[in-house]
């Protein structure tokens, strides 16, 4: 249902209003409208925008506001980062900008149950060298570690800063700002083998928008600009291309084997636990752990550089085909076991009847 139409004028309001022009609006919305309809849009939008959505007043039409609440963020100033927990559950969205009585120069961190579709709490604050600044990204590393790019709005000048932060949303001080550790400074990475070619060992990012990382592996990043075509030149006189780099760090990093580009092609190391169950038909090398049964005549085949690691059950005649990958199968008894051309170790561990054939690679 949409009401046509809310309106400003004092001598259309009921004597009940007492000459409250929001009151109206929020009686209608009380009531359950889907929507409405009025000529003055900046009253509709600040009753939409007030106390009512933020959880207050709400199921009672006659509670109304003596004011309007004002917005507490700046404009753009959503969700400019959200990373996910390594399980996917989980979602951590980080605000662009600081909240109206917030600690200056810091940034909110929420937690949101995927599951649910609910926002279930505030997680902490990252804490921005200098109020100025903004982030661009946050990607997860485990699940208490994140990346943050924090970078400030310069283009093209050597003393910009540009930089990847780690941060541990388990760990907080006193104010709730997370452990902050800095990982690589993108005005000043060392470049021995001048790989861009402009005469200099030290490669700098001096881009407005540097808005995406991605870890490759625990040594490895992948950070990229966003050249907001056609109005970026951090790079001048030319407009700015979108730059792509792969950064190695001093330090590894604790990866979630969940995470980073092996996980992300399916090449991740897996884990299967037979279970009991009817037959199941597998192929690799996306097969999911857990699914394969392991204990009811079942078959698995592998695929590509698949690496998997299966524990089988005794005497339910399992069959499993492995891809190119460095293989672990602990087999039960009547198994039949085909190793492909990867370093494969096959463990008959179960009994009699197992048929095992290694085929290429170091096996054992």
């Amino acid at each position: 249902m949409h009401l046509y139409t809310l309106r400003d004028d004092a001598f259309f309001l009921p004597s009940s209003y007492k000459g409250k022009v929001a009151a109206e609006y929020q009686a209608f919305i009380d009531l359950g409208v889907d929507g409405f309809f009025t000529d003055f849009p900046g009253t509709g939008n600040a009753v939409v925008a007030s106390r009512y959505l933020a959880g207050y007043g709400t199921g009672s039409s006659s509670q109304y506001y003596d004011d309007l609440v004002a917005a507490n963020l700046g404009g753009s100033g959503g969700f400019e980062g959200m990373a996910s927990s390594p399980d996917g559950k989980t979602l951590y969205p980080l605000l662009e900008k600081t909240v109206n009585g917030d600690p200056a120069g810091s940034l909110r961190v929420y937690r949101f149950d995927v599951a649910s579709s609910r926002f279930t709490g505030l997680v902490g604050l990252y804490l921005m060298d200098k109020s100025a600044h903004a982030i661009g990204d946050f990607t997860p590393i485990n699940d208490h570690e994140f990346i943050v790019i924090e970078r400030d709005n310069s283009q093209a000048s050597p003393a910009g800063f540009k930089k990847l932060f780690k941060i541990d949303i388990s760990k907080k001080d006193g104010q709730g700002f997370f452990a902050k550790q800095e990982l690589a400074d993108l005005m000043a990475v060392q470049d021995d083998s001048d790989l861009n070619g402009d005469g200099s060992k030290v490669y700098t990012m001096p881009f407005v928008t540097i808005e995406n990382v991605l870890v490759l592996d625990s040594r490895r990043v992948l950070v990229a600009n966003d050249n907001n075509y056609p109005f970026s030149s951090g790079r001048p006189p030319a407009l700015d291309n979108n730059e792509m780099v792969v950064l190695q760090l001093d330090a590894p990093l604790d990866l979630d084997p969940r995470l980073g580009a092996s996980a992300a092609m399916g090449l991740a190391p897996n884990s299967v636990i037979g279970t009991s169950g009817p037959e199941d038909v597998l192929p690799g090398p996306l097969f999911k752990p857990g699914n394969f049964d392991g204990r009811g005549d079942d078959v698995f085949t592998g695929a590509g550089s698949d690496v998997v690691d299966v524990e089988l059950g005794n005497g339910f005649e399992n069959k499993v085909f492995t891809g190119s990958g460095a293989d672990v199968i602990y087999a039960g008894s009547r198994d039949v076991i085909t190793g492909g051309s990867g370093d494969d170790q096959i463990w008959a561990t179960g009994g009699n009847g197992n048929r095992l054939s290694g085929n290429g690679g170091d096996d054992d």
